[in-house]
């Protein structure tokens, strides 16, 4: 049976650790939290908890770990932990942006970190909204970076245990896409959301249909979103820029007389999510 360490245990970890096969899988977990761990245990989710790396390595010379946590925190465990760099431990994260990971592991080179993102996400966090069927035919990104063949199959071959549609991008391919996919879209929702709350509006009385996306997005984890944000800074930088140049284009061509020009442009812009 292969061991895997899952550190944090939310919505995504927690989902990963009731999706392992417990005979193939020996689960074990880490989190700050002792009532995540207790549920954990109590659902069988995990078979033991461990206050740290190093209690899982005395126990372990080979296996995966996991890390579901904020990039930040990652680089900090990392940081204290660098005798996993390198090693026969396949490691992998879960993060929605990779560039300030990469950064810091770039002077390593290690051939045991390959760098995955479940496309699999929720406005919903904490372990009591993780699912055993939360990756089931969802798509996972995976990218290879300095990893070896032999940890690049094997966090492959985990995602594909859990259902994951797993497809192959670069480092700098999934900041650049995922920056105006998913960055920015979380990004103009808190913005939207206090432009909202700086009028004076009551959210939840005046609110129309098409708020209820941006309003889902807003409910994010504050945590994770202000971390990616700084990850990703310079790609989103530049996707906001042209987010605000298209806004001020529209704008213009509502303010000319000549309404048809303002209609096909919109019936332009249809065309590229029909």
């Amino acid at each position: 049976m292969k061991n895997i360490l899952v550190i944090g245990l939310g919505l995504i970890g927690g989902s990963i650790a009731k999706s392992l096969n417990k005979t193939e899988f020996n689960v074990f977990g880490m989190d700050t939290s002792s009532q995540t761990i207790e549920k954990a245990i109590n659902d069988k989710a995990i078979v033991q908890k461990f206050n740290n790396i190093e209690e899982f390595l005395v126990h372990n010379d080979d296996g995966i770990i996991v890390f579901a946590t904020p990039p930040s925190t990652i680089i900090e465990i990392i940081e204290s932990n660098r005798k996993i760099l390198n090693t026969n431990f396949s490691i992998t994260d879960v993060s929605s942006s990779k560039l300030n990971i990469s950064k810091f592991l770039k002077g390593y080179q290690p051939k045991n970190f390959v760098f995955s993102h479940p496309i699999a996400g929720s406005h919903k966090s904490g372990y009591e909204n993780s699912s055993k069927d939360f990756f089931n035919q969802k798509k996972l990104i995976i990218s290879k970076y300095f990893s070896h063949d032999e940890h690049y199959q094997r966090i492959h071959d985990l995602w594909i245990s859990l259902k994951a549609d797993v497809l192959s991008l670069s480092i700098e391919e999934h900041e650049k896409f995922f920056s105006a996919t998913s960055h920015l879209p979380h990004l103009i929702s808190y913005a939207l959301i206090k432009t909202i709350n700086d009028k004076g509006i009551d959210i939840e009385k005046f609110s129309a249909g098409g708020l209820s996306e941006f309003i889902r997005l807003a409910k994010s984890s504050e945590i994770l979103w202000s971390d990616i944000f700084k990850s990703n800074l310079e790609n989103i930088e530049e996707d906001t820029k042209a987010f605000i140049k298209n806004m001020h284009d529209l704008l213009e061509e509502a303010s000319k007389n000549d309404s048809k020009s303002l209609l096909k442009k919109i019936q332009l812009i249809k065309k590229g999510v029909s």
